[in-house]
């Protein structure tokens, strides 16, 4: 108890560079996507299509790692323009994050469920923000879309053991990455985890033991909340291995311990 005890903090800690990172990550491209919004919506619609637009995105997209792609969609759904080398011709009406901007009038940046991308075929992250004309009424969606498999890349340099884990998601308990990587899960819902039902009964951040539903592997876990996204991150260690060390230092002890009663019989 006294080992597991002292090791709480280290998974904490983790916990909250992991959430730093995510929300570094989404804020850059927002930033981006914010951009894009003011050209459109100061320059018109029509600008939506124009070729001084889609060199701007497209340079965004070389310059910013975090970003896979940009686009602008009317308010059909109709692929207006986007960071593609080659025009797509195409409507995303039918996305979860075009239907919350077309029934919602909040200005505010949506983070949408994962989802394959129709111009790439990879996972990607939706981040999202809404387009309305002059007079307030809608007239569509700007979209910047992070690889799933850029968040892979970011948290490999965490070290969580060989039964870690690191997972990202929504916090209506919508998976966006976990580690070790299994691509079936992407997009699943782990709200009623037991990471999810500690968030909701103990609050924005937590440290505890709970096995997994996953793999069922006991392991201490810290999540955290982050402050102004509706994203949540955890990290976890194995009991497991937390206790390994400690284990073949209280069999090396004993081990001394019966030899010196030995030599001294």
């Amino acid at each position: 108890q006294s080992r597991l005890a002292e090791h709480a903090a280290a998974p904490s800690n983790m916990a909250s560079a992991l959430a730093a990172q995510a929300e570094s990550t989404v804020r850059i491209v927002d930033t981006v996507l914010a951009g894009v919004v003011e050209r459109v919506e100061h320059d018109g619609m029509a600008s939506a299509s124009s070729e001084r637009l889609h060199s701007h995105m497209r340079n965004m997209v070389l310059q910013v790692q975090e970003l896979h792609g940009l686009f602008v969609y009317g308010a059909d759904g109709s692929w207006l323009v986007s960071s593609l080398d080659r025009p797509v011709v195409g409507n995303n009406a039918d996305r979860e994050y075009f239907q919350h901007h077309l029934n919602h009038r909040s200005r505010d940046t949506y983070i949408g469920k994962p989802v394959r991308s129709r111009s790439s075929g990879v996972w990607i992250l939706p981040v999202s923000r809404r387009l309305d004309h002059p007079d307030g009424s809608f007239a569509g969606v700007a979209l910047a879309t992070i690889r799933i498999a850029f968040f892979a890349e970011l948290y490999e340099s965490f070290d969580v053991g060989k039964d870690g884990v690191v997972v990202l998601a929504r916090d209506d308990g919508t998976l966006i990455y976990r580690r070790p990587f299994r691509e079936t899960l992407i997009a699943t819902s782990v709200a009623n985890g037991p990471v999810f039902r500690m968030y909701r009964s103990t609050g924005p951040a937590g440290t505890a033991m709970l096995r997994s539903t996953i793999d069922g592997v006991e392991r201490l876990y810290s999540y955290r909340h982050l402050d102004a996204l509706p994203l949540l991150v955890a990290t976890a260690q194995s009991r497991k291995e937390i206790l390994a060390e400690w284990q073949r230092s209280t069999l090396l002890m004993s081990g001394a311990t019966v030899l010196v009663l030995l030599l001294l019989a």
